[in-house]
């Protein structure tokens, strides 16, 4: 007997979207519509993916029901768009790109509203799923690390140059909260005591615990973790070095084909799809405690 496909929508169609769109094909997930804003730039896409519908406008593809949507609109627009997708769409399961919102209070509504329409949603934090960081969490779930230290650049003058000046006081939630989420993931991490000195944050848990945000661009990213008898480097996020019984194991996020943690991120989107309980993606309600800490990041 042939299976079904799932079938689902998107709400953006941009470049990360495209990305997701190519892992979907090879799991075999079908994308029946794309809501986008010029709908004459996507005849291509419509041919090479498949696609029955595209929409220009939300009031469309709300009609139409899926077993699950994507959410893929531009960073500073998803929370003023997601929600009247939540309040009008038929589909109740959502994946949202991040940043979901761009402050604390935002995010509060938004999880009232999908409680009162009765949706489930998920965030794309996809660094939880790149091969690099599903090592790390195997070896911290076995043995408690004693130290840990990470040095984040986010050389915020480039990246107004690279993604617009709206990037200015939402850079915390756009980009640095990616390494705070993932760091929280890894640890079980629910707060960090916080210190500012100059345009540098000083993120502490406890005595041997740090991380050191820079938003001026002195630092390379780069985390150090150390056990009783073993330590890793992480130099990147698809790189990090294993010291263990005096040698040296390297390991790599790299994908030649899809970009590095979507094929791992998107079988979990699909196993969500099917009724898989628990995820380590995380749900909007689940992100209370990391923008508790963003918040206090004065951006």
């Amino acid at each position: 007997m042939k299976k079904e496909k799932l079938n689902c929508g998107f709400i953006g169609f941009g470049k990360q979207a495209r990305e997701y769109a190519k892992v979907f094909k090879k799991l075999n997930i079908n994308i029946d519509s794309i809501c986008v804003r010029k709908k004459n730039k996507y005849s291509y896409d419509k041919k090479f993916f498949k696609i029955k519908n595209i929409f220009s406008n939300l009031k469309e593809i709300s009609s139409k029901k899926f077993n699950f949507l994507m959410v893929a609109l531009p960073w500073y627009e998803i929370e003023k768009k997601l929600p009247r997708i939540i309040q009008e769409n038929k589909t109740r399961l959502i994946f949202v790109e991040k940043p979901v919102a761009l402050s604390k209070s935002k995010l509060e509504s938004l999880i009232e509203q999908k409680k009162k329409y009765k949706k489930k949603i998920f965030v794309l934090y996809n660094r939880r799923f790149l091969k690099t960081s599903v090592y790390l969490k195997k070896i911290i779930n076995k043995q408690r690390p004693i130290g840990f230290n990470m040095k984040i650049s986010e050389r915020e003058k480039e990246i107004i140059k690279l993604l617009s000046k709206k990037i200015k006081g939402n850079i915390k939630y756009h980009v640095t909260s990616h390494w705070i989420d993932l760091v929280m993931w890894l640890f079980n991490l629910k707060k960090f005591n916080l210190k500012k000195k100059n345009n540098i944050y000083y993120l502490t848990s406890g005595s041997r615990f740090s991380i050191t945000i820079d938003y001026l661009g002195l630092h390379p990213v780069l985390s150090q973790i150390v056990f009783n008898n073993q330590s890793i480097y992480h130099h990147s996020l698809e790189k990090l070095y294993h010291y263990r019984k005096g040698k040296k194991f390297l390991i790599i996020s790299e994908d030649n084909k899809y970009k590095p943690g979507l094929m791992s991120l998107s079988k979990e989107i699909k196993n969500i799809v099917k009724g898989k309980k628990k995820s380590d993606l995380p749900r909007i309600e689940n992100l209370k405690n990391l923008y508790d800490v963003l918040s206090k990041i004065i951006k």
